[in-house]
């Protein structure tokens, strides 16, 4: 499918993580890392206690709690009920189907659940979604060729796509993920689709394509019908991004989700390229020749690079790693509250990022004739050019990572097979590149640069790495 933009990316992933591990793991011995980590919690511990009596943070809780802090940090375990517990908190209740307008802008004397753009952005997607899925439900191919099973699979991710959207927009912790949102619509409307969006693009196009194979030749009207709805599908998701970039430009920090300088994006690996193309020569596809003829066969681009094994083991190493990437989320929040970061600090304070994870679709010997093409050393300042400005906090990050342990996920693979690890796979490629950036200089709260915070976090980039790679 020409949506998934992980498996483009293996050799770029590896190639910075590889440059980014020397700088947190020195490589010593095993006996020097660990004395790094009793330091580290050394120095912790005395800062707080030096603060304790004054304005800083205090050593509250019992000797129990804080017996367990300081072994959280040492052991690289989450407190039971620190603000590093992040299972369970993934996709944010859709508080538009439980609240009136006046509810979510308003509040119950208290402070909103969501900014009122928000909840507008949020009630628009919700009649969006409706009737993109009531759509959804009617549509039916149009001939015998399309296999049903990849019908059913390119359903799925369509509308775990919509749901995921609309549940992002939903979100009551601030603000929605620009980075998350990004994700998504680039499965439903394919990477960089300009704006407006081009039609029949991404996962909603491959699923027109698929279900007009070889149409029929009579018109009738049950296939006029069909023809109709496909296009109301078309239009609603393309309406997804108008309504974000009409909530995106009135909110400060939340960049465009496609850079203007991004080069086309072609498959380069794995299932290759399912959709409308160019027809060259006499008129290939079946059906009356019309406007709608190019829709009506599927050009399938070869893969660069063979599958990954099979699914199967794709699927096992998938289910091995998501609980995994859910636990160095909670680590990652335990190390950050042994030493004093609160959960609110970790949901309220923005950091600013410049993420690589469009770099491979950039010409940079062209932008930066002097500029190396290889990572090199990561003190180097970042050029704004190829890096893409996310602001974001910690708790965005890491509630992220452990979302995509949840049941939905699992039932996206039962459902998508492949096409829903793609989906979970460019997800943690995006994770994965902004993990990375925190390490970059010039974008580290002080504390972020903790030596034990970054090694929790050096872990949770490996463990998004090796998921990022199941995409093909």
């Amino acid at each position: 499918m020409p949506t998934s933009r992980a498996a483009d990316k293996v050799s770029g992933r590896q190639t910075w993580y590889s440059a980014l591990t020397p700088l947190v793991a020195t490589g010593g011995a095993a006996a020097d890392r660990l004395a790094a980590r009793f330091q580290s919690f050394a120095d912790t511990i005395q800062t707080r206690l030096d603060t304790a009596t004054a304005t800083g943070p205090a050593l509250g809780g019992s000797l129990e709690a804080q017996v367990d802090r300081a072994l959280s940090q040492v052991l690289r375990q989450a407190p039971a009920n620190s603000s590093g517990a992040y299972l369970g908190q993934g996709a944010a209740p859709l508080v538009a189907q439980g609240l009136s307008m006046a509810t979510v802008i308003g509040g119950a004397g208290g402070p909103p659940a969501i900014a009122p753009a928000q909840a507008a952005l949020l009630q628009e997607a919700t009649l969006v979604k409706g009737d993109a899925l009531s759509v959804l439900d009617t549509l039916q191919p149009l001939s015998a060729f399309a296999d049903p099973s990849d019908v059913t699979a390119v359903t799925a991710v369509v509308r775990a796509e919509t749901d995921l959207l609309v549940q992002e927009f939903a979100r009551t912790t601030l603000r929605p993920r620009a980075q998350r949102v990004r994700v998504l619509l680039g499965g439903l409307l394919g990477w960089n689709p300009g704006d407006p969006p081009a039609p029949n693009l991404g996962d909603a196009g491959a699923l027109i394509t698929l279900l007009n194979l070889g149409g029929p030749l009579v018109p009738t009207l049950l296939v006029e019908q069909q023809l109709a709805s496909q296009t109301v599908l078309t239009s609603d998701v393309t309406e997804f991004f108008s309504q974000w970039e009409t909530y995106r430009q009135t909110q400060a920090g939340i960049s465009t989700p496609w850079e203007a300088q991004l080069g086309p994006r072609f498959s380069l690996s794995g299932l290759g390229n399912l959709g409308p193309g160019p027809i060259t020569g006499g008129p290939l596809a079946l059906g009356p020749r019309d406007a709608l003829a190019r829709f009506r066969l599927a050009v399938v681009t070869p893969a660069g690079t063979p599958l990954a094994g099979s699914y199967a083991e794709r699927l096992i190493q998938a289910n091995l790693l998501l609980p995994t990437i859910g636990q160095d989320a909670a680590h990652v929040g335990g190390a950050l509250d042994a030493i004093g970061l609160s959960a609110g600090e970790q949901e309220s304070t923005f950091i600013e990022l410049q993420s690589l994870v469009d770099m491979d679709l950039i010409s940079l010997t062209a932008a930066h004739p002097g500029r190396p093409t290889t990572p090199g050393a990561l003190t180097d300042p970042l050029d704004s050019y190829f890096a893409v400005r996310v602001r974001t906090t910690v708790t965005d990050i890491l509630d992220w990572a452990a979302s995509m342990a949840d049941a939905k996920t699992l039932d996206l693979l039962n459902q998508a097979g492949q096409l829903g690890l793609n989906l979970i796979a460019d997800q943690a490629d995006e994770l994965f590149w902004q993990v990375l950036a925190i390490f970059y200089p010039g974008t580290l709260m002080v504390e972020l640069g903790d030596a034990q915070v970054q090694t929790e976090l050096l872990t949770l980039a490996r463990d998004l790495e090796l998921l990022a790679d199941l995409a093909v």
